[in-house]
């Protein structure tokens, strides 16, 4: 294994400086740690462009990576927007913008098919 990653905490209408354009802010909080192993050559990092939200309605909503997403929390919260280093440990968050405020986060990046799924809201 050459990194890990946790989703600590959904957290959905979440307090934002932008407000939503599609209805919802989803926040996702995460703990990263990676080993010696990681290829920094892959340029892996969590990013709201990786991420869907399927609604009740069975209907997934690929549009959550928005303008208002990347402005809704303070940078001082962000996880890093630049690939992560191998032997580190990062946390922080990200913002999703989706018209569902229940349903099931996806997390789907290129080089860890097939993916997460975690529903929501956190129960």
């Amino acid at each position: 294994m050459r990194a890990w990653f946790t989703l600590d905490r959904i957290e959905v209408d979440a307090q934002c400086a932008k407000p939503s354009e599609n209805g919802h802010m989803i926040a996702l909080t995460f703990s990263v740690d990676t080993t010696p192993l990681l290829d920094p050559a892959h340029h892996w990092f969590i990013t709201p462009q990786h991420f869907a939200i399927v609604g009740p309605d069975g209907v997934t909503d690929t549009n959550v990576a928005t303008a208002a997403a990347y402005g809704c929390l303070d940078s001082n919260d962000h996880l890093p927007r630049s690939a992560y280093a191998p032997s580190s440990k990062y946390s922080g968050r990200i913002a999703l913008d989706s018209r569902y405020a229940s349903g099931l986060i996806t997390y789907r990046p290129g080089i860890m098919a097939p993916g997460w799924e975690w529903p929501f809201p956190s129960t």
